[in-house]
């Protein structure tokens, strides 16, 4: 078997390899089931540094993927999270090249509702681009906005110099490149470029501000474009704002073929089966069902059994960190445009109501976003309620004792 990171995360197999660590498939031998693992490879104090910022961001939406626990062990660190099967949007872009607008602007819609839960908590993403933008298997678009190593809460201390900027070329706001500090307005110019490029299929121009497309000019779907892309401070001020100019010109009848995403994660490697490790009295069930691919946790996709998805008392577990809830201010709901709703999430246990996503309850409806808390509590406050029995019968004995040496 794999390796096995403080007695907990597994590894199962290679994933994929970036510059910052390696993505493996990781099994969690204290929660049950399988989870993406970040391996963070690199000692450095500004990495490690980002990685903890990361790791500390804690999110219930459906649209945002927000690591789910970490450990440590020697020089390397790895961080688990909830495994999202479909590639990404810029792989999309590489299989199908353009992508029709009745499959990108939902698409759009649901990234403007994460950046309108992570603002509302006072945090900046500040490198939104399609390798970010995590889809689920199927015909409905179904993103995921993920990889918070570079987010900043508005008005922290940064990790760089003044000289230096944060982000990727093309998708970076002119203020952003120019060492602004970090401001939402910022990810709503990355998404303005998104759009065009999902739609077009270029990519943006690393010099220069992106401009709406010629073919664009003066169709509704331009005026969006141009208001996303505008200079501070004619740029649309909010995601809230921008999710609802969007929801204005998305088709209510999809046209073409239907662009359909792809499980792109392989079939476990041997020894491995839905239910974890085989061996040692375990049996493999067998191949799963067309219901349950692989025996994989799906982010918020409907449980057939508790392991699938964590309750919000268990995600976000950590060792070492103080137990603090930063919530932001709530935001307003918005209403939403009549298009093919994207799965909701039916997390198990007590959660904060989630945002309506684009397509769900009819506009107008009464819906309280989800509560986003910064760093995690849980794991305190459950380590807290083992701990405060011992501590009840340490004292008792304690008095006994004393009982007895006063007698004496």
């Amino acid at each position: 078997m794999g390796e096995i990171f403080a007695g907990r995360y597994e590894l199962v197999d290679l994933l994929g390899t970036g510059g910052m660590g390696d993505v493996w498939r990781v099994w969690d031998h204290r929660d049950g089931g399988y989870r993406a693992g970040k391996v963070l490879r690199q000692s450095d104090s500004t990495s490690l540094l980002r990685f903890m910022r990361e790791a500390r961001w804690r999110f219930e939406h459906p649209h945002v993927l927000a690591p789910s626990g970490w450990a440590g062990e020697d020089d390397r660190i790895i961080f688990a999270m909830p495994l999202v099967h479909g590639g990404s949007a810029a792989g999309l872009l590489r299989d199908y090249g353009p992508l029709p607008q009745a499959w990108v602007l939902p698409a759009i819609g649901q990234l403007l509702e994460a950046l309108h839960v992570i603002h509302s908590a006072g945090l900046v993403h500040r490198d939104v681009k399609p390798a970010n933008i995590l889809l689920r298997p199927g015909v409905v678009p179904d993103i995921v906005l993920s990889d918070f190593g570079t987010a900043a809460p508005i008005a922290e201390p940064r990790l760089t110099r003044v000289t230096q900027v944060i982000g990727t070329p093309g998708y970076m706001s002119p203020e952003a490149r120019y060492g602004a500090d970090p401001e939402p307005a910022q990810d709503l110019y990355a998404v303005g470029t998104v759009l065009i490029e999902l739609l077009t299929g270029e990519r943006p121009d690393q010099e220069e501000a992106a401009r709406v497309p010629a073919r664009f000019a003066g169709t509704p779907l331009g005026e969006v474009m141009a208001h996303l892309l505008a200079e501070l401070p004619a740029r649309v001020p909010s995601a809230a704002q921008a999710w609802q100019e969007l929801a204005a010109v998305i088709p209510e009848t999809s046209t073409g073929e239907p662009v359909e995403v792809f499980d792109q994660i392989g079939p476990l490697p041997a020894g491995w089966g839905p239910q974890g490790p085989i061996g040692a009295g375990v049996q493999d069930p067998g191949p799963p069902s067309p219901q349950s691919p692989g025996g994989l946790d799906e982010f918020y996709s409907p449980p057939p059994a508790r392991a699938e998805v964590e309750p919000p008392s268990d995600q976000g577990r950590q060792v070492g960190v103080p137990a603090q809830w930063v919530t932001g201010p709530t935001p307003e709901p918005m209403p939403a445009p009549a298009y093919p709703p994207a799965p909701a999430p039916v997390p198990p246990g007590p959660a904060p109501e989630a945002m309506p996503p684009m397509g769900g309850p009819p506009a107008g409806a009464a819906q309280t976003p989800a509560t986003v808390p910064a760093h995690s509590a849980s794991g305190t406050r459950s380590g807290a309620a083992r701990i405060a029995p011992i501590l009840v019968v340490a004292g008792g004995v304690l008095c006994i004792v004393a009982a007895i040496i006063l007698a004496l």
